[in-house]
């Protein structure tokens, strides 16, 4: 059914706007959907089941979604937009302990991802609990005859499981979250030549996720609505390897025959990195003699779990680097030479560890002391 659209304007207008602008326009939301898409959001109108409805193929045992809408959808419609709602949003380290905990939400996860039939029912030992009064014990006694199901789920979901990360929090509270989209949004297959675009939408006003559905071309009844799982990779070696959760292929030949080109420090300078300062007469590593045991150490950290963890009286924080006994930090410590000066202070990183810590580094030195060969490697 068609809904009014309200025009932009108004102060709550403008303010969802100017806090939103970038986020749309980087996302590539169209400009003329923005009036409509603002009116979904303060409205919560999640409208797309008047345009498209679900199908099971039971001889594929999969599900797809087609336009019901009788004129079918046009790019210039600007009420072509709609709102997809997350059924589960978690913390890797919380998934276990939420499937087991929450009432309904193994059954919702089973059924959506297809580890059990539509028509199965879990039972729950203790529905009445809510999840932020059981202790891990609990939860797991509460759960313990869904085990098995947990771990299906676990091992299932990251054909369904999609993420992104809070960059304003400190960097050592940063942490990937995770969330699955609702059973209409999950049942859209995949099409290297999509229908629809998909993309994430936070809506700081509210403090919520969505994602956001478009059509890319004119579709008609009964067309099918499909989304690209990997938008961005246009490489198609990057897309098919990318593409395997859904779409097995050997990957083999990918590894094997296509070394890294050659690369340096250059080149890693015009990526974003910063070159560590090593003094040139530094050669080997010197003696650091007996680290005293006794204390008082005074710490310098950007990390406010520690800052809030360390209690020991034989140590106390200062906003001074320069000044401190111990430098623990969660971004990459650049200037060794200095410490040369500085005999009594002790870094929790060392010279080029990024070659170890850094993914793209770590690839580039296993392929190369491997000589390129990783047909034996077990990935």
């Amino acid at each position: 059914a068609d809904r009014p659209i309200t025009r932009m304007g108004g102060n709550e207008a403008d303010t969802f706007l100017s806090i939103h602008r970038l986020q749309l326009e980087s996302s590539g939301v169209p400009r003329h959907y923005w009036i409509s898409l603002y009116t979904k959001l303060v409205n919560e109108i999640y409208d797309a089941g008047d345009y498209f409805t679900m199908q099971y193929d039971t001889d594929a045992s999969s599900w797809k979604v087609v336009v019901s809408a009788p004129s079918g959808m046009t790019c210039e419609d600007t009420n072509s937009i709609f709102l997809i709602d997350h059924a589960w949003t978690f913390q890797l380290k919380h998934a276990r302990k939420q499937l087991l905990a929450i009432p309904g939400l193994l059954d919702r996860m089973s059924k959506l991802m297809g580890c059990i039939p539509p028509e199965e029912t879990i039972e729950y030992e203790e529905e009445e609990e809510e999840f932020e009064e059981l202790s891990p014990s609990e939860a797991a006694a509460s759960g313990s005859h869904n085990e098995d199901l947990v771990e299906k789920v676990l091992e299932t979901m990251w054909k369904f499981v999609q993420s992104y990360r809070i960059s304003h929090l400190p960097l050592d509270e940063q942490d990937t979250i995770w969330y699955v989209m609702d059973e209409f949004g999950s049942r859209v297959q995949h099409s290297d030549q999509p229908s629809f675009k998909f993309t994430l939408f936070l809506d700081s006003t509210k403090g919520i996720a969505y994602t956001l559905m478009w059509p890319l071309v004119q579709v008609d009844c009964e067309d099918e609505a499909t989304r690209d799982y990997v938008m961005g990779a246009g490489d198609k070696d990057l897309r098919s390897t990318r593409l395997l959760p859904w779409f097995y292929r050997d990957v083999t030949a990918l590894l094997t025959n296509k070394p890294l080109p050659p690369r340096t420090m250059d080149d890693l300078d015009s990526e974003g990195r910063c070159d560590e300062i090593i003094g040139v007469e530094d050669e080997g590593v010197d003696d650091i003699g007996t680290v005293s045991c006794t204390g008082p150490w005074t710490v310098y950290t950007d990390m406010e779990l520690l800052k809030s963890f360390m209690t020991l009286a034989e140590f106390s924080f200062t906003d001074d680097m320069d000044s401190a006994d111990i430098v623990w930090i969660a971004g990459h410590f650049r200037n060794f030479s200095e410490l040369k000066s500085c005999p009594h202070r002790y870094v929790n990183q060392f010279p080029f560890e990024s070659v170890l810590t850094c993914k793209d580094l770590l690839a580039r030195v296993c392929q190369d002391g491997s000589g390129y060969n990783c047909a034996a490697c077990s990935i």
